[in-house]
């Protein structure tokens, strides 16, 4: 199984920083020019439906990179060029070959995913031979696609696809026509530029309307014009000649195709989607209350953070001597001729009206850390001492003290069966500004919560070092979690767990899970970071 969230995440980013979102209302897969937006998403998958979604991902992504570029353009079409049904899906099957060319060429590994995909859609019947009644319209649509994905972007597994439709393009167009229309595409395929694929698709509506049309020598007839030819000869020109009208009348009816009378060519709108009741689609995060919007309810977390006080002076010691990136490096310039701290609070200097610098000399590694809470209602209240909600609260605001004076990047969120967004990562200390969950209840659904965590790391985050760690009082279902935390752990995120009262479990996680007691989760938490280097 694979987290697929995750995954799709940091394949986009990977592409160039493309962004990958999840919207259960869309009808396909698509991208606005900026992003790329997948219909739904499960959190964990099987492989190939994994790597059919990476290859929806891919594709996406390449319209961004070649034929959006970036956002800069809108995919209309260019000055002096009327959009018709054909012309615009024309225009895509030749596209999607040559972005899909140019992406292959710049991420060699994407290709995997690409026939992956093209395979699924055999199979399902997406991609097939043509029928009978074949329209004329797409005669010529799926003859192009099939014929630059099997040659050009040598996806061979639609040979013999291919070479079906072109057979029956050719017969109901001629040798002629059908290679007039490939010397177009060729030079577009291979352009540098998105706007080659709507001049060629220009030109070939012109070809299919007659207007630059030639003679196909095959429907040329065999008639002279000597007197003394033989009687049988006017039926094989009154044939020839019916012929000719017949592929003249089926370009003519391509030309003139309306929508109803094509089908779709983008791989991302061939997928079908399965449509889902509401109760059975992942809830959309949330975004949590900053504390001062809380009112009088902002006070329910005052016995926590006066318990965080002690418990940061338990972990401050062995926690930083952990965490204090040999990584960093401070400076801190004044012309105060007053006392100076230094911005990690380490050091205190004083200044004599110069300017003063202080480096603390390490690598250059930096950090950011991403804490996830279990909100559910098993956790308690948060002011109850006796409560897991209580020790988890005290403990996160004795941690995030800790990271806001070291200088790491942190952020806080929560989680039940709804994911609950916390501020944005910053090592700046907690303000009232910030948000904070009171209120505990629901489920634990600690997958969805690390998959969304984890995604904010995967796109949010540029520091060599990502941690995310979970304070909960266990519950959860181990077997998903355990298959989110190898792919986190795959994608360069480290995940560590702070049991709070449970005494067992998560025992794949090995000497990155730590279990305490209530009043121990000071000890636990240090535990969590026993294998820390």
């Amino acid at each position: 199984m694979k987290a697929l969230q995750i995954v799709a995440a940091a394949l986009g980013k990977s592409l160039g920083g493309i962004s990958v979102t999840v919207d259960p209302k869309a009808s396909t897969a698509y991208t606005n020019g900026k992003k790329v937006v997948l219909p739904v998403l499960p959190i964990l998958a099987d492989e190939e439906r994994a790597d059919v979604t990476l290859g929806l991902v891919c594709h996406e992504s390449f319209h961004i990179r070649h034929t959006y570029l970036g956002g800069r353009l809108d995919g209309r079409p260019p000055a002096g060029i009327d959009y018709t049904p054909l012309k615009k899906r024309i225009q895509n099957a030749l596209e999607d070959a040559r972005i899909e060319h140019r992406g292959f060429r710049q991420y060699p590994g994407s290709r995997k995913f690409l026939d992956t995909l093209v395979a699924f859609a055999i199979r399902e019947g997406w991609f097939r031979n043509p029928r009978r009644n074949t329209k004329p319209g797409n005669l010529v649509l799926f003859g192009l696609l099939f014929h630059y994905r099997a040659g050009f972007l040598e996806q061979h597994d639609l040979d013999n696809i291919a070479q079906t439709w072109e057979k029956k393009a050719i017969k109901t167009f001629g040798k002629r026509l059908w290679w007039q229309m490939l010397g177009i595409a060729d030079n577009a395929v291979v352009a540098s530029g998105p706007e080659a694929c709507w001049l060629a698709a220009d030109q070939i509506c012109a070809l299919l309307a007659g207007e630059d049309q030639e003679e196909d020598p095959d429907q040329e007839s065999g008639s002279s014009s000597d007197s003394g030819e033989d009687a049988g000869s006017d039926d094989s020109s009154d044939s020839d000649d019916s012929e000719l009208d017949s592929r003249q009348k089926a370009a003519k009816e391509a030309a003139a195709s309306g929508e109803d009378d094509l089908d779709q060519v983008d791989l991302a709108e061939m997928v079908p989607v399965k449509r889902k009741q509401v109760s059975d689609m992942p809830p959309e995060p949330a975004l949590s209350q900053p504390l001062k919007e809380h009112g009088n309810d902002a006070d329910r977390l005052n016995p926590a953070q006066v318990e965080s006080q002690r418990i940061y002076r338990k972990i401050c010691g062995p926690l930083e001597a952990k965490l204090w990136a040999r990584a960093q490096e401070e400076e801190w310039v004044t012309r105060t001729g007053t006392s100076g701290v230094v911005s990690s609070s380490l050091y205190a200097a004083h200044t004599t009206g110069r300017v003063f610098r202080t480096r603390v000399e390490g690598d250059s590694r930096s950090m950011t850390v991403h804490l996830l809470l279990d909100n559910s209602g098993s956790m308690g209240d948060v002011m109850n001492v006796e409560h897991s909600s209580y020790w988890a609260a005290a403990g996160a605001l004795a941690l995030v003290r800790l990271f806001a004076s070291l200088g790491i990047d942190w952020s806080a969120s929560w989680f039940d069966d709804v994911y609950y967004q916390g501020r944005g990562y910053s090592s700046a200390p907690m303000s009232p500004r910030d948000p904070w969950e009171l209120f505990p209840g629901g489920y634990t659904d600690l997958p969805l919560g690390m998959s969304e965590a984890g995604k904010q790391l995967v796109c949010e985050t540029e520091t060599d070092r990502k941690l995310l760690l979970v304070l909960t009082d266990g519950g959860a279902n181990e077997s998903d979690t355990s298959a989110l935390d190898a792919e986190l752990m795959r994608q360069g995120i480290e995940v560590r767990y702070v049991l709070i009262g449970a005494l067992a479990g998560f025992y794949f996680a090995k000497d990155r899970v730590s279990h305490g007691e209530l009043a121990d989760t000071a000890k636990a938490m240090i535990g969590a970071f026993r294998s820390f280097v």
